[in-house]
């Protein structure tokens, strides 16, 4: 069955109390309760840590960017979405309502989003402009706790005019008392002094309860999305290791995401850097070594050139873009969407010192720091 062709309503759920999150489908006639967000053994939904389905649209929407771009024909979005998720179900002509929380919203993401900037409807234009400036605004969130706040985003909305209040639905848990209970299922007791300083002082940060959104379009899940992050007094990170976004669980000085572990991997990403770190000391990685190299050619490159200030700065940024694009390599290839041999051509692709000057940049890249120095 087609869930997008039958109905829409699906549902953004955040726990606020152990900050998860989880994306639902709802078709019932009645309007969305507790019951409905439990399977159908009574637990809890399938949740993921805040910000992981985030990074997955993130994934997914730099990748359709980066291709239109580069105008690469055969980069359609199926292409994309394969590479980047090839265990998902999504791309079967129908899903069943018993899908995982992740292919359900990637479902979403797929029959959802505006995946061209040629459409002729105005509507349509629309989005798309809203949706490209929320990524962008994304984008500069990485890493700068100053913009990591509501009062940004609702910048961001009022330049999309879009500014209106994000409503959501409180539904509470089945509450599971690990402790003495203080009242039966049929009557309340009165709690006296001590019973009432007990109940005041243990979970007194937060009450548990599911925020249910409705989400009709990308654009509304990408403001409630941001709108919970941001209201966590948490921010959005570059994991170190992947590459990809995330938002640190626990504290801000977080490096590494834990969504690989949700994805099926054995470890999260501190782990496996640590695990690969030591591989590579065992195993003398190729790749690991050449990267290191062209590191160490392309400092000697410019702290050691005595000509015009001019040439000095043109190398300071044909250094750094090298730098960046090693960058996202190595994070495809933590992911793994590229292999070991495929990192290794980029590698060895990069011009030596005397070529780094007339290489042509015009063909290689669209618009970043390069753009004041070389006519693009």
């Amino acid at each position: 069955m087609n869930l997008f062709e039958e109905n829409s309503n699906f549902y953004y759920i955040y726990y606020p109390y152990e900050r998860l999150e989880s994306f639902l489908f709802f078709d019932g006639v009645n309007d969305l309760n507790v019951n409905d967000i439990l399977d159908k053994d009574g637990q809890l939904p399938q949740m993921y840590p805040l910000g992981y389905l985030l990074s997955k649209w993130f994934l997914f929407y730099s990748a359709l960017i980066q291709s239109r771009n580069e105008d690469v024909i055969n980069d359609n979005y199926i292409n994309i979405f394969s590479k980047y998720f090839p265990n998902s179900q999504v791309l079967k002509n129908t899903l069943e309502y018993n899908a995982s929380a992740l292919d359900m919203f990637l479902f979403f993401v797929v029959n959802h989003d505006i995946l061209s900037n040629d459409y002729t409807e105005d509507m349509q234009r629309l989005q798309y402009s809203s949706v490209t400036n929320i990524y962008n605004f994304i984008n500069q969130c990485i890493g700068k706790k100053e913009y990591n706040t509501i009062d940004n985003l609702k910048k961001i909305m009022l330049a999309n005019d879009d500014l209106k209040e994000l409503e959501y639905k409180v539904i509470y848990p089945p509450v599971k008392r690990k402790n003495k209970s203080y009242h039966s299922h049929k009557t309340i007791e009165s709690l006296d002094t001590d019973q009432i300083i007990d109940l005041l002082e243990k979970n007194s940060n937060q009450i548990p309860e599911y925020q249910c959104y409705k989400i009709t379009s990308i654009k509304d899940y990408l403001y409630v999305a941001l709108h919970v992050i941001f209201s966590s007094s948490t921010m959005i990170k570059q994991c170190k290791f992947c590459r990809r976004i995330f938002v640190p669980q626990n504290y801000q000085s977080a490096n590494y995401c834990r969504y690989g572990v949700f994805d099926g991997q054995e470890r999260n990403c501190y782990e496996q850097n640590k695990y690969e770190s030591v591989m590579y000391n065992e195993k003398n990685n190729r790749c690991l070594a050449e990267e290191k190299r062209i590191r160490n050619r392309l400092h000697r490159w410019v702290e050691y050139f005595n000509g015009s200030a001019a040439e000095y700065e043109q190398r300071i940024q044909i250094c750094e873009y090298w730098k960046q694009k090693i960058e996202e390599k190595r994070g495809f290839y933590n992911q793994k969407t590229i292999d070991e041999e495929e990192y290794y051509k980029f590698l060895t692709s990069i011009p030596k010192a005397k070529n780094l000057l007339s290489y042509d940049y015009n063909s290689n890249l669209t618009k970043n720091n390069l753009e004041n120095t070389y006519k693009l």
